[in-house]
């Protein structure tokens, strides 16, 4: 009696989860980013009148380093001391001379990572479905 295994179809399948899961993982991480950046607009403590300080909070998704990044746009800026210009939202974060620090992006990120974490792991259950595995 002998035994036969094409092995053929599997490593091809193989070969296909890697870019599947990459997939995936890419759709759901700049998703991710977007939440967090949207939740951080809302978490904010600040009055909003001209929107800087949300429109300072940008969101940027690297696709050769599969990095997202949710940060400060160091094109808002307003006047700190003594005349320098200085990054909008990292002035309202972290706080300076009479401001007191407001962690909204912390604290966006803190709500989210449940959220973050569930989404990741179901975004790679796609990418190896995806595959034919």
């Amino acid at each position: 009696m002998q035994i036969n295994f094409d092995l053929k179809p599997f490593l091809g399948a193989m070969k296909e989860i890697p870019e599947a899961v990459k997939r995936e993982l890419r759709k759901e991480m700049k998703q991710q980013g977007v939440e967090i950046q949207t939740l951080a607009r809302n978490v904010h403590r600040h009055q909003t009148l001209t929107n800087s300080l949300n429109n300072s909070i940008e969101e940027r998704f690297d696709n050769e380093t599969l990095t997202e990044t949710v940060g400060f746009n160091p094109g808002v800026s307003v006047i700190g001391k003594p005349g320098k210009k200085v990054n909008y939202g990292k002035y309202v974060h972290e706080g300076h001379g009479k401001w007191k620090p407001d962690r909204f992006l912390y604290e966006a990120i803190q709500k989210r990572e449940p959220l973050i974490v569930a989404a990741l792991e179901s975004a790679v259950k796609r990418g190896i479905e995806a595959s034919g595995v």
